[in-house]
């Protein structure tokens, strides 16, 4: 089948392609792209002092290609990305995604059309601002092969945003869940990526490469995106930010085109099975380790937000604030295995409960309580066994980071155990420290996310088990940032208190976990020999 006579394109083309919708979008567009061009030979010579003498055509050429090139990747990454989700989201809502299955079309082609059709008018009015592109090539500020690399970046991005978009739709019972979510993704996901290491998720998206390409290291000095156009070091590698990109995309495209095929063959199932999850996992713990790695061994490099955070004066709370964005991926990943290799909820029915006795048909949410307690246990006890190791690291910094046989033990111990408490930073703030003031912060943080995973209910949302997996995980600020000598707090006697209150907060938990399960245990129990008579 080709694309041309794939029914869901052709359905899409028929609808969105209509007169009355294309053409008044199209000449809007052609309009913004001409006074761009003109506008931009305007401000370039109004820029120009008396007596200098430029060639004005290709600066002001270089000035209209950053603006189209900027309104290209509006349209086709936002614009479309969110029409590609709505699209779906509908299609789903209203039973149209069933119907397709029961068609003679597979999975991919329903896919092939999703993604040529439901952005179809989109892709229409980029090929105007592909004109106006064309343009300031003829004028020469941009070269040919600039041109061709920058659109086809371009082009691998919108594959992919449309691609997650496509997902997000499929998953999503509802348009405005749908536009939330993307607006996350390409909205709020990057600003977290600059704000904490992992600048890399910029690299899905074409201004990295496009920055590297065309603009001149002088102009970039004050550019947001500046560490995102430099070249990519990674395990002792150099990647060009092209090339880069382009493995990016494809390896975690290769995800999303996984999960859009399970959730396209059957709708209710889970986009990512646990094996899948947990590789999705392991590969961006990967590229963490890899920008570890190179802020180890090369700490005044410009890599990245690597070269940003670098410059801080204290190089151990540098380290810090990087381990700890990269333990939140790690406990995921502990998270996801522990899920993958806990027990069956068959296997805790049998083990509590005497089911051949009762004949229960489920018992709510027995397996999701189990797993999430049996995560806060299990991140404990690492967490509590491991930290006397931790001190040593955070006291003895030294200059042999960078060789392997120092490096690796200590980045994989401490992408495992260190999760960065702020609140021990801020209690660090206040003018009168105490160790039972800074212990006591990191008890109420502690017992903050356990607090809202009780309320929210452990089998009732995923996240109240990622709020179990990080909740033992304080006070490590104390453990690896050098205190200051005005600062009178013993960091040990701090670790001590922190350890106790969270196994007691742990026991208390447990016991209260163990006493709702009787209780429900004791209520079966004398319910079931009435439906017995």
């Amino acid at each position: 089948m080709t694309l041309f006579s794939n029914p869901i394109f052709l359905a899409y083309a028929r609808a969105r392609l209509r007169k009355h919708h294309l053409l008044p979008g199209l000449v809007m567009y052609s309009i913004v792209i001409i006074v761009t061009l003109i506008g931009s030979y305007i401000t370039t010579a109004s820029n120009v002092s008396k007596g200098e003498t430029i060639d004005l055509a290709p600066r002001a050429a270089l000035f209209a290609y950053h603006a189209i090139f900027g309104l290209q990747t509006l349209l086709l990454l936002v614009m479309g990305t969110s029409r590609a989700a709505n699209s779906a989201s509908a299609e789903r809502g209203e039973g149209i995604l069933q119907f397709h299955r029961l068609t003679p079309m597979t999975v991919w082609e329903i896919l092939v059309g999703y993604l040529a059709g439901m952005s179809v008018r989109e892709y229409l009015l980029a090929g105007a601002g592909l004109l106006g592109e064309l343009v300031c090539v003829v004028m020469g500020g941009v070269t040919m092969p600039q041109f061709i690399l920058t659109n086809f970046i371009l082009l691998t991005s919108t594959v992919f945003f449309h691609l997650v978009g496509v997902l997000v739709g499929v998953s999503r019972t509802s348009s405005s869940g749908a536009t939330v979510t993307l607006a996350s993704l390409i909205g709020v996901a990057p600003i977290i990526a600059i704000a904490f290491p992992f600048g890399d998720y910029a690299y899905l998206t074409p201004m990295p490469y496009y920055l590297n390409a065309m603009v001149s290291p002088a102009d970039m000095e004050e550019l947001f995106y500046k560490y995102a156009s430099l070249p990519v070091l990674m395990f002792n590698m150099k990647f060009s930010p092209f090339v880069f990109t382009l493995i990016l995309q494809a390896l975690f495209g290769g995800f999303v085109v996984y999960a859009l095929g399970r959730k396209l063959g059957e709708p209710t199932s889970a986009a990512f099975s646990k094996p899948s999850a947990v590789a999705l996992f392991s590969v961006v713990e990967l590229l963490l380790m890899g920008r570890l790695w190179e802020g180890i061994s090369r700490p005044q490099a410009e890599n990245g937000i690597l070269g940003m955070l670098s410059r801080v004066s204290d190089r151990t709370q540098f380290l810090t604030v990087l381990l700890g964005a990269a333990t939140v991926t790690a406990l995921l990943v502990a998270l996801g295995l522990l899920k993958s290799l806990g027990p069956s909820e068959n296997r805790l029915r049998k083990l509590f409960i005497k089911t051949k006795k009762y004949n229960l048909p489920k018992l709510p949410h027995w397996h999701d309580d189990t797993s999430a307690m049996l995560t806060a246990v299990v991140m404990c006890a690492i967490f509590n066994g491991c930290y006397w190791w931790m001190l040593r690291i955070g006291s003895g910094f030294t200059e042999d980071w960078h060789r392997p046989w120092g490096a690796v033990p200590i980045a994989v111990s401490l992408l495992i155990l260190v999760f960065v408490a702020m609140c021990e930073w801020t209690a660090l703030q206040f003018p009168r420290n105490s160790e039972g003031y800074i212990a006591l912060v990191g008890v109420v943080w502690w017992l903050i996310p356990v607090g809202v995973a009780w309320l929210i209910g452990f089998g009732k949302s995923a996240t109240s088990e990622v709020l179990i997996a990080i909740s033992p995980i304080t006070s490590i600020y104390c453990a690896l940032v050098p205190l200051g000598d005005e600062v009178n707090v013993r960091p040990l006697f701090v670790v001590f208190l922190n350890i106790f209150a969270s196994m007691a907060l742990l026991a208390l938990f447990g016991g209260l976990l163990l006493h709702k399960r009787r209780s429900i245990q004791d209520s079966v129990s004398l319910a079931s020999p009435g439906e017995n008579r």
